[in-house]
């Protein structure tokens, strides 16, 4: 792993060429030798790579937490009901209905972080949550028809799915 300690000022020249405008800044303040920590330097490159970056990170906490909090739930619950998963899904439709309006209604939660939340940490978390925020927006919208059929479509298809995965599992 680099640190800023051992990254030459041609080095983060040359990332900010690459990167263009829209990064131009990220390593503004950065001297040659600086003592920053690795765990900055992560965060700087990480701001840099854009999008695919925060996807990947955020979904990686997210599955560690739907993991994590999944089966806590469904120790408690036992093992009649999928309990854990369940509170996975509204949980994290909960979470994204918070983290989307605040960010496209409020203006308080920028484009960046909206993408490491959602599509990272909720596509992480749970599916369910932006399946969840679609329907909604098709209901808000009055699409009720379609809202209606992505939710039936969506839930049959799946078990469909489902289904047909354990059947081609089970002929191999």
């Amino acid at each position: 792993m680099r640190t800023w300690l051992n990254t030459t000022t041609d080095e983060i020249e040359k990332i900010r060429t690459k990167l263009g405008d829209r990064y131009a800044g990220t390593f503004d303040g950065v001297p040659q030798h600086t003592t920053r920590t690795s765990a900055v330097a992560i965060a700087k490159v990480a701001a840099a790579a854009g999008a695919d970056l925060l996807v990947a990170v955020g979904g990686l906490v997210g599955s560690v937490a739907r993991y994590w909090l999944g089966g806590a739930v469904q120790r408690v619950g036992g093992d009649v009901f999928p309990a854990g998963t369940l509170a996975v899904n509204v949980l994290g439709s909960l979470f994204i209905g918070l983290v989307m309006t605040l960010s496209l209604e409020r203006g308080l939660v920028n484009d960046d972080t909206r993408i490491l939340l959602t599509t990272g940490f909720c596509g992480g978390f749970t599916t369910m949550s932006t399946f969840s925020w679609e329907t909604l927006a098709l209901l808000r919208e009055d699409q009720w028809l379609l809202a209606l059929a992505n939710t039936s479509v969506t839930l049959l298809a799946c078990l469909a799915a489902v289904w047909l995965g354990i059947a081609v599992a089970r002929t191999l």
